[in-house]
């Protein structure tokens, strides 16, 4: 399946995302309440889908988990989604 890539790209864009905000709001950020609860967000479901699909491999890749799964991860990347586009509207 391509949800490993998926998360990796999600991954990247979030480290670059937050590295970006650093660089321009420093110690701000912190007083930034609504963006830094917005990479909360991000962090929370790449650490959810991440475990998502650890268990799925650990349990041997079932097929009749795989609609669970996917569920999942739509869920979860278009939750990833739309915090990315609600930081970059604030920045």
């Amino acid at each position: 399946t391509g949800f490993y890539r998926q998360l990796s790209r999600y991954s990247s864009a979030f480290a670059l995302c937050a590295d970006i905000a650093l660089l321009t709001l420093g110690g701000a950020l912190k007083r930034k309440e609504m963006l830094s609860a917005r990479f909360g967000d991000i962090l929370s479901e790449l650490y959810l889908l991440s475990a998502a699909l650890k268990r799925w491999q650990d349990e041997g890749r079932q097929k009749e988990d795989l609609p669970a799964l996917e569920w999942c991860m739509a869920s979860g990347f278009k939750t990833i989604e739309n915090r990315f586009a609600e930081i970059l509207a604030n920045l």
